[in-house]
């Protein structure tokens, strides 16, 4: 395997041991409940993590933030995600495990939602810029 194949099949970070996420949380239809408090202020059966500016749920276990659909994933599963964890439904926060599925990131792109900006075509554009280049 090439050095540009182990980094793009090793770009998720890997998460704990089962073992472990399984001490920390307990799973209750699509949220993640602190079973073990990381805080004084956080307590057991709280939910866990926030919702990132991509409005995914974060979670920080030893200081390293994880997706809390990646650890749903392997909570049920056992395994760390190969791929991308994708929300079927398309809500990022819906973290249920009928909701989620791992697929490649080309399976995933097709799932992407277009921005409702208009299209440019580049074509014109381009013509555009020359034209006012030259001054015609």
């Amino acid at each position: 395997m090439t050095d540009a194949q182990n980094k793009i099949k090793f770009r998720w970070r890997q998460l704990p041991p089962v073992e472990r996420l399984a001490d920390l949380f307990c799973y209750d239809d699509g949220r993640l409940l602190w079973r073990i408090p990381p805080v004084k202020r956080i307590k057991v059966g709280d939910e866990a993590g926030y919702v990132n500016r991509e409005g995914y749920i974060s979670v920080c276990i030893d200081g390293v933030y994880y997706g809390a659909h990646r650890i749903v994933w392997k909570l049920h599963t056992g395994q760390d995600p190969v791929d991308i964890v994708d929300h079927i439904d398309g809500a990022r926060s819906n973290n249920k495990i009928s909701n989620l599925r791992c697929v490649s990131h080309a399976e995933n792109m097709r799932n992407k939602r277009f921005s409702q900006r208009p299209l440019v075509n580049r074509v014109d554009a381009n013509y555009s810029k020359k034209v006012h280049r030259k001054g015609k």
